[in-house]
């Protein structure tokens, strides 16, 4: 008994009859695990951040969706599933750097109008405020009485207007443009820019388009405040509306092209 003791301790332990030993996962198995898992991420991140861009989404998903049939079920194109992990996370990298560029942009364009209302509301005060004054100087530095002098201040109340509805209408346009997590390119940021001076332009119509109408009834406005600002409302109006005001005239300059064309 002595003698036999130390070769039943080198021995290996007994083991239970029912536990089975499993086998070790294969390299191939790691690889499609792992890669499953970083699937079901890029799942997420592009349901989260290529959801307002539908024709990047269903790219991706599709990309996605070949990726986790290969890795389930075709081991031998695993190379494929890499493939078009590689090109969902490129559009996903791409996204990111562009909502940085549209948030970097927004803000200056944001400081842009900002500075543009801040000046537009204070002269159109001043002149509110200042009318006499100002007028008085026109007078004097013009040597008379005129039309121009009488009509200075109620153009300018016009143009100002415009340019507040102008950037009111960028400011509103900008801000869903952003919220909505869409690109923010030099096409986009011209169109911003020049919001506010398309403004003036509108303002300008409006004080002519009244103008009109006041020779063709005869009447005279001057000295009436209200009937001075009545261009300057119809001016914000029409900035702040500004896209479906010139779309409008445009449709009726084409239609009165076309109508020249057939007579």
């Amino acid at each position: 008994m002595a003698g036999t003791w130390p070769s039943q301790l080198q021995g290996s332990a007994p083991q239970h009859p029912n536990v089975r030993e499993l086998p070790p996962l294969s390299v191939v198995d790691l690889e499609a695990r792992k890669l499953e898992e970083e699937i079901a991420t890029l799942y997420e991140e592009v349901n989260r951040i290529l959801t307002h861009r539908p024709e990047l989404t269903n790219h991706a998903l599709a990309l996605l969706r070949e990726a986790r049939t290969i890795v389930k079920s075709q081991p031998e194109r695993m190379g494929k599933a890499e493939y078009n992990i590689r090109q969902v996370r490129s559009l996903l990298d791409r996204a990111r750097e562009t909502r940085a560029q549209a948030r970097m942009y927004g803000a200056r364009l944001m400081v842009y109008l900002s500075a543009w209302l801040f000046l537009s509301v204070a002269a159109f005060a001043f002149l509110f405020l200042y009318r006499g004054d100002v007028e008085r100087f026109l007078v004097a530095f013009v040597g008379g009485e005129s039309n121009f002098t009488r009509n200075a201040v109620p153009l300018t109340w016009a143009l100002l207007a415009g340019g507040i509805g102008g950037v009111i209408g960028a400011v509103i346009s900008l801000a869903n443009h952003l919220g909505t997590g869409l690109e923010l390119d030099s096409q986009y940021v011209v169109r911003f820019v020049i919001q506010p001076i398309m403004g003036l332009v509108l303002g300008l119509v409006s004080y002519l388009l009244f103008g009109l109408i006041y020779n063709a009834t005869g009447f005279d406005p001057v000295g009436i405040l209200a009937w001075d600002l009545a261009p300057s409302v119809l001016a914000l109006v029409a900035g702040v509306w500004q896209e479906m005001v010139y779309g409008l005239l445009y449709r009726f300059i084409r239609l009165f092209q076309f109508g020249s064309r057939r007579r």
